[in-house]
């Protein structure tokens, strides 16, 4: 893999792409203060862009509380497009934004991808977005500028862009041909972090997750599919990023036991020195723990694991292909390691107070644990909102409720209001434990307890929120 054309020089480009993540306000459990990663695709939308010979911005609206304002952003330079990327949560804003760009001016194309444009492209208003990537993101934007430089504008005919009229498009493989353009997130990357791993860069070594959780959405967004790239290519793109603390954002990154092998075997290669964060299945680390000992002794910091539940019969019902045992297990093998867990909690509908107990009774074993605790969310485009559609229909300005802390459905064996108050014992029995204070003291400092403090309270001041909302 090459970085972007070298000869090409930024300020003789005659075009300008503006990308933008909006910036979504809702009264869920906001964990950016924990975990919060730069909008990769977007570095990697500026990347391509670059090649064909087009200056971009990035607007992290997220972060950047003066670029808020779409009107005041388009009038300080003339933008050929503006891309936008988001989460269900920002479908709505996405359209609105899209629609004060096309007020402005309805020359400028506008255009969505990521993994909702590629799960849920419906969601998206087709009268103010002239392009909704669906599939083959990076390939079809440059289609799409190609199209630009000779003005043309019949972007629905290309594979990539959907229509709700058309057939289904083909899938074509997809990995970047180029680094993303990460000096275009400079002035917001002391926004992004991991934990206590301070700031933090994102890689993707892989697209797309070859497991099938009917509630997960990145599941889908690969259509079933999963595609690696050469791990030489991930190694040069490691070597080129010069901070300490790496996020690797695949979706899976232990789908490929003897993959994760050949990546430690690069990193002791190359005497590349980073800390790493890495999403992970209880199922690998539970039955692969020489091998995450080794990514230990290279690294490896900080996993987020897929819990879920502590019951084989709720895991069965979500699909997970693990077991309860190998659950144990892996937070037992993260623990030993002194690996700092980030624990993937469903917590279900029909909860009742003994599976708070039971759930609490359980997590209390493995403190330091951090938690992310969800309720049961039928995301549309997954198996999962399928099984519940006729039960979680919404109107495209509720979208914003697929947050995973606000009940799409409804408690049965208790009322909300108590459902969230058992969340909080469930945080205060770990997060919030003296074990997990004193750990923080010993091993960061007061000042990252004084962090983690104020994160904490604003999570729990977002769930008391949600304790009273109707």
């Amino acid at each position: 893999m090459k970085q972007t054309k070298d000869n090409l020089n930024i300020q003789d480009a005659i075009k300008s792409v503006l990308l933008i993540r909006p910036n979504v306000h809702v009264d869920i459990a906001d964990f950016s203060g924990f975990s919060f990663a730069e909008p990769l695709d977007l570095g990697y939308l500026a990347a391509y862009a670059k090649a064909e010979g087009y200056d971009s911005d990035i607007v992290d609206m997220i972060v950047d509380k003066n670029g808020r304002n779409i009107t005041k952003l388009l009038k300080r330079k003339k933008y050929d497009m503006v891309a936008f990327t988001g989460h269900v949560t920002a479908a709505v804003a996405i359209n609105e934004l899209a629609a004060k760009v096309k007020k402005f001016d309805k020359s400028i194309v506008t255009v969505v991808c990521g993994i909702m444009a590629a799960v849920n492209p419906f969601m998206y208003d087709t009268i103010v977005l002239d392009a909704i990537i669906k599939t083959d993101p990076y390939e079809t934007f440059t289609q799409i500028l190609d199209k630009m430089q000779v003005g043309e504008t019949d972007y629905v005919s290309l594979n990539g862009v959907y229509h709700k009229d058309k057939p289904e498009t083909e899938i074509v493989k997809y990995t970047p041909k180029y680094f993303p353009l990460r000096e275009k997130l400079a002035d917001y990357a002391h926004a992004y972090r991991h934990s206590y791993l301070g700031t933090c860069v994102s890689i993707k070594t892989s697209f797309g997750c070859p497991n099938s959780c009917n509630f997960c959405l990145y599941a889908k967004g690969g259509y079933g599919k999963y595609w690696e790239r050469d791990l030489e290519d991930v190694f040069a793109e490691l070597i080129h990023i010069k901070e300490p603390n790496i996020m690797i954002l695949d979706d899976n990154f232990t789908a490929n036991i003897k993959r994760l092998e050949a990546f430690i075997d690069g990193l002791e290669k190359y005497n590349i020195k980073k800390t790493f964060f890495m999403l992970a299945t209880t199922k690998a680390v539970a039955n692969n723990p020489d091998i995450i000992k080794r990514f230990t002794d290279n690294g490896l910091k900080y996993v987020f694991l897929g819990v879920e539940s502590f019951r084989d019969e709720e895991l069965e019902a979500l699909n997970k292909r693990t077991t309860a045992q190998n659950n144990h297990d892996a937070l037992k093998v993260l623990k030993d390691l002194d690996i700092e867990v980030n624990a993937g909690i469903i917590c279900q509908p029909h909860y009742k107070q003994e599976d708070f107990d039971f759930l609490i009774e359980n997590l209390s074993k493995y403190v330091p644990i951090f938690p992310m605790i969800n309720v049961l969310t039928p995301m549309p485009g997954t198996a999962m909102h399928e099984k519940h559609k006729g039960s979680t229909a919404v109107s495209k300005k509720k979208y914003k409720i697929f947050n995973m802390m606000e009940h799409v459905i409804k408690p049965t064996n208790m009322s909300k209001g108590k459902f969230y108050a058992n969340i909080l014992r469930v945080y205060k029995a770990t997060t919030g434990s003296r074990e997990v204070t004193n750990y923080i003291v010993e091993k960061y400092g007061k000042n990252e307890l004084k962090r983690h403090t104020k994160v904490s309270q604003k999570v729990l001041l977002n769930i008391i929120k949600l304790m009273f909302k109707r």
